[in-house]
């Protein structure tokens, strides 16, 4: 019994090569394919197989006996007849017809009671099928891309549905029965023409991640703050959407809030004081910062030799290249946008900074691309990007350690960084390990500033922009904290600085943002520790008053007792 079967290229087989027969289908996945062959017999249906493939045309003898070697049966245009007649039967458990021509599901699909995933994105499809409701079991539906305009009322049906994935169709209203889906965990509903959503979020209490980017929203319902499992909501590019829910912040959960290029003319104050909140996006709103127009020199492509790619991210890709006989960076934008903001305002952010732990721009490039030139810079990103199942944490290579001398180092570098961004009214919102690019000996660039934006020092309230930053800050301190490599040699130094890094992670995510140190403060401490470290081998002894909140020091002097409270 095959269970699984992936995709392969399209192919053109012009004879036929001997093929294995399948018995029993659970789960099958159709990509793109224009004239793979495929043999349909009296209730039989046969598969090709790579090896098949790879030798086609210089041994027709091939006799595939083993399952891992099946991957892929395709049927060009007669996809649609194919899964009604023989995919369509009780044992099915997924259905993945992808990136074809798909018009509609298969009829009968209400009947497929195993059903646990449903992968149709990339087609053609304009409505769901009333019912699709009766797929008590189905777990993942996945329908983005296509042509829907509505959802169906027998949705909320799918009692054990975990992700609706319905990005990137023309859907223009969300059905009531939303607010039954109980055990729904991920709601994908960007690049639709959503004006509003219903206001039944209160059941939803395991729903984690929202997005709602690249709509016309004009505000949010209430009743999705009370989503206690939210940690993610993904709201830029929704130019209508003039205010928040006064009582967002008490999402305890929530650390990552993208609201750029809306209508915003302030932020509540629950979610500026919301306890977990560390990646905040805001550029392009009213209520941000005024940017200076870049200073940086405005170059052609042509000007620049660009190489071979070196990266890439949301909003571009990133090249090597020369300029001026000089080995640089050059980040190509792939449009007037990203998800996070407009590129125009991460190209004069990035020309603002001048920093020895930042990327510093040499030029700006305007035509065809927007682009920037930018110094080239070694070293190798401290972990991966989040994943699906990382939801918001870096993914770190299993049994990564680092020496306390490369942990230290690269914690000033970063904090040295912040503390020149935020000096200049410059709120990173990004604060990631895989946005640090280290070195050997730990010396670390800060970079990607696509989610950044520019804030007023003068204001109380947007003083809170970088406590939230301290907190991602605060969550990379922890990490390294559980790799630092403790050898025989310098155990005792490892050992105290872990400690003295612990109380710093500790403080950097305290609840009460307001009781979080600066980056001005980290970066001196931080320093203090290495070169305690490296001078003498020993660090000062671990002492938890390292920190004295702002707020703190102003009441001990207009007390008469002259008493500090630590932080």
């Amino acid at each position: 019994h095959f269970q699984y079967i992936f995709s392969i290229s399209p192919m053109d087989l012009d004879r036929i090569v001997k093929i294995v027969q399948l018995d029993s289908l659970e789960r099958a996945s159709l990509s793109q394919e224009e004239s793979v062959l495929a043999v349909l017999g009296a209730g039989t249906l046969y598969f090709l197989t790579r090896a098949v493939l790879d030798q086609h045309g210089t041994n027709n003898g091939i006799t595939i006996t083993s399952p891992k070697d099946i991957i892929q049966y395709g049927v060009g245009t007669r996809v649609q007849a194919l899964m009604s007649r023989y995919l369509c039967t009780p044992r099915v458990v997924a259905i993945c017809v992808t990136n074809h021509s798909l018009t509609s599901l298969p009829k009968g699909v209400g009947n497929l009671a195993n059903l646990r995933e449903i992968n149709v994105s990339g087609n053609l499809i304009e409505r769901i099928p009333e019912e699709i409701g009766r797929l008590r079991r189905l777990e993942t539906l996945d329908i983005h891309n296509n042509c829907i305009r509505e959802l169906p009322e027998s949705l909320g049906g799918l009692a054990s549905l975990q992700e609706l994935n319905a990005m990137g169709n023309r859907i223009e209203r969300v059905p009531e029965s939303l607010g039954r889906l109980r055990s729904l965990q991920v709601l994908g509903l960007k690049d639709n023409c959503l004006t509003e959503l219903p206001d039944v979020f209160t059941g939803l209490q395991d729903l984690r991640e929202v997005y709602l980017t690249g709509n016309t929203l004009e505000s949010l319902p209430d009743s999705m703050c009370e989503c206690q499992s939210l940690v993610k909501i993904q709201l830029s590019h929704n130019a209508t959407l003039k205010h928040l829910p006064e009582n967002i912040g008490q999402l305890s959960r929530l650390e990552l809030f993208r609201a750029a290029c809306c209508d915003l003319q302030h932020i509540p104050e629950s979610l500026m004081n919301a306890h977990s909140l560390s990646w905040l996006s805001i550029a392009g709103n009213p209520l941000a910062g005024s940017l200076k127009k870049p200073s940086a020199p405005c170059v052609s492509i042509d000007d620049v030799m660009v190489g071979k790619k070196l990266g890439d991210g949301a909003s571009g890709e990133v090249f090597e290249g020369e300029y001026k006989k000089k080995q640089v960076a050059v980040k190509l934008f792939r449009k007037d946008t990203s998800p996070d903001g407009h590129c125009e305002d991460e190209i004069a952010i990035a020309c603002m900074l001048h920093d020895d732990n930042l990327v510093n721009v040499l030029a700006r490039i305007d035509h065809p691309h927007l682009g920037v030139v930018m110094e080239y810079v070694e070293g190798s990103p401290l972990a991966l990007k989040p994943n699906k199942d990382s939801v918001l944490r870096c993914r770190w290579k299993e049994g990564q350690l680092f020496p306390i001398s490369f942990v230290l180092r690269c914690l000033s570098s970063v904090s040295g960084a912040l503390e020149h961004m935020h000096a200049k009214g410059i709120a990173h919102g990004d604060v990631y390990a895989h946005n640090v690019l280290a070195r050997d000996d730990g010396t670390s660039i800060l970079c990607d500033y696509g989610a950044a934006f520019a804030y007023q020092r003068s204001n109380k309230q947007h003083g809170l922009f970088e406590l939230h930053d301290v907190r991602a800050f605060g969550l990379l301190v922890r990490d390294l904290i559980e790799r630092v490599d403790i050898s025989f040699a310098d155990m005792e130094t490892a050992i105290d600085c872990q400690k003295q890094l612990l109380i710093i992670s500790q403080q950097c995510l305290a609840v009460d943002p307001h009781k979080r140190p600066t980056f001005a403060a980290l970066a001196r401490k931080i320093r203090s520790l290495e070169r305690a470290s490296a001078s003498t081998g020993r660090t000062p002894r671990s002492d938890s008053r390292i920190f004295f909140s702002r707020d703190a020091k102003h009441n001990a002097n207009s007390r008469s007792s002259g008493s500090q409270t630590a932080r």
